[in-house]
């Protein structure tokens, strides 16, 4: 092969590659947080997405007894986005963090 079809080889390669850590990144982007969440209040049987970034926890399916609110929040670091879920009770004392 002469050096034109092996540059054109290569930048098929790296378009495709580019392509491909894009999907992964939105991938990672929309990742399912529901385990930072168990993490802020782990006495919690059922967990219930209100919002974007706002959920509830209650001991378990039946009860009607809130045990804490939680919040998640994101922002951009130095190795990627941070993300920060504060549970608080429902008196608004802070319960649970997580990163």
């Amino acid at each position: 092969m002469n050096r034109t079809t092996n540059d054109r080889i290569f930048a098929v390669g790296a378009l495709v590659l580019i392509a491909a850590v894009w999907v992964a990144g939105a991938a990672r982007e929309s990742a399912d947080l529901m385990p930072v969440v168990l993490r802020t209040v782990p006495e919690a049987g059922h967990t219930t997405r209100i919002d974007t970034g706002l959920y509830s926890a209650w001991t378990d399916a039946g009860d009607t007894t809130l045990i804490a609110r939680i919040a998640i929040g994101t922002d951009d670091g130095y190795g990627g986005p941070l993300r920060v879920a504060v549970a608080v009770d429902p008196s608004g004392t802070l319960i649970g963090i997580a990163l």
